[in-house]
């Protein structure tokens, strides 16, 4: 069962659901997953599930790439930033993992450039 839904976005042919679901209630070993429906009746289409840490992990926010079409799924587990980006057909294009630091202001994605940007109060981290 999916457990809780934190995000949603669509490209103007689908919407995306993203969030996350218990795997193991006796370990705490949750995975995150995304949900691609039809806009004019929510059908379900396609379904991306990812587990990259065996404790809590939990999706902050999806989003598209406006020009080429590329999911942007951000996600916390195991005391690091783990950031996939995905084609529609939810193929991996690029997974960017990165050191939790109890600094960070904020994450946001430069969806045009394909460059995942976490800014914190003494430095950047930046992966392209």
């Amino acid at each position: 069962s999916k457990d809780f839904a934190y995000a949603v976005t669509y490209d103007g042919e689908h919407l995306y659901v993203a969030g996350c679901e218990t795997v193991d209630p006796n370990t705490g070993n949750v995975q995150w997953w995304v949900e691609k429906r039809r806009l004019d009746d929510l059908s379900l289409v396609a379904v991306y599930t990812s587990n990259p840490s065996d404790e809590w992990g939990e999706t902050y926010d999806i989003g598209v790439n406006p020009v080429i079409g590329h999911l942007w799924v951000v996600d916390h587990a195991d005391h690091e930033w783990h950031i996939e980006v995905l084609h529609r057909d939810f193929n991996l294009v690029k997974a960017v993992i990165k050191p939790y630091l109890s600094t960070a202001t904020s994450i946001w994605l430069t969806m045009s450039t394909l460059t995942a940007l976490i800014d914190i109060s003494s430095a950047s981290l930046i992966d392209s």
